[in-house]
């Protein structure tokens, strides 16, 4: 079992920083991504308001400006998407090959979104997107 993880985007930069917490909820890593177009002045305003425990997120939330955080699911794997997004319809090799050429972010956003999405195609009465579908035209941006 582990800790929690966040995920920490900003549109002042590309990629991501994210955070690791034990189960405790205290700091044991932070993960600067491959990111492209931050500034010295916002790495040293990460690094001075390091969110050092899970208490410390919520504030952080409130401070942190144009800066975005999410909480990571556990487990980011393609099977998960699989069962969560419950339509097994088409091709499964190509909906994973879909899957896996997602970053962090857009797998999080993706299942997130699943329910709000069903949600939508119950009330105005269509059907879900093929799962390959739902994940090449990434409808959790729209």
């Amino acid at each position: 079992m582990t800790g929690k993880k966040y995920i920490l985007t900003s549109d002042h930069f590309t990629g991501e920083v994210t955070f690791e917490y034990n189960l405790k909820g205290f700091l044991k890593a932070v993960k600067v991504g491959e990111v492209k177009g931050m500034s010295k002045s916002i790495f040293d305003w990460l690094w001075a308001n390091l969110p050092t425990s899970t208490q410390m997120i919520e504030e952080y939330k409130k401070t942190a400006g144009n800066f975005k955080i999410s909480e990571v699911p556990v487990d980011l794997s393609f099977e998960r998407f699989w069962t969560e997004y419950g339509q097994k319809v088409g091709k499964k090799k190509m909906t994973e090959n879909a899957w896996n050429k997602l970053s962090q972010k857009d797998k999080i956003a993706a299942l997130l979104y699943i329910e709000k999405l069903r949600r939508t195609k119950r009330q105005d009465g269509t059907q879900m997107p093929y799962p390959s579908t739902y994940l090449n035209q990434k409808y959790w941006e729209v």
